[in-house]
């Protein structure tokens, strides 16, 4: 599949256990979507593009849910 090429795994920075979402707890519904986005907040991220785009799909997907998580200059 990779040939000769070299290749190295870069382990995942974070600890997906510590954002795992209890739906016993959660406030989600059987079925609903959560979407998460984690980075930086930062303009060349263009998170405001992503809450754009959230609004016309809650249209479609009532029930889905966004969770933002990071820091950055454009955190608010």
């Amino acid at each position: 599949m990779y040939d000769d090429r070299k290749f190295e795994v870069v382990p995942l920075p974070i600890d997906c256990d510590k954002y795992r979402i209890d739906r016993d707890s959660s406030k989600l519904k059987d079925g609903a979507k959560s979407l998460i986005h984690i980075g930086r907040f930062d303009d060349v991220k263009n998170q405001a593009f992503l809450i754009e785009i959230f609004k016309e799909y809650i249209k479609l997907v009532p029930d889905a849910k966004l969770t933002m998580i990071g820091t950055g200059d454009t955190w608010q």
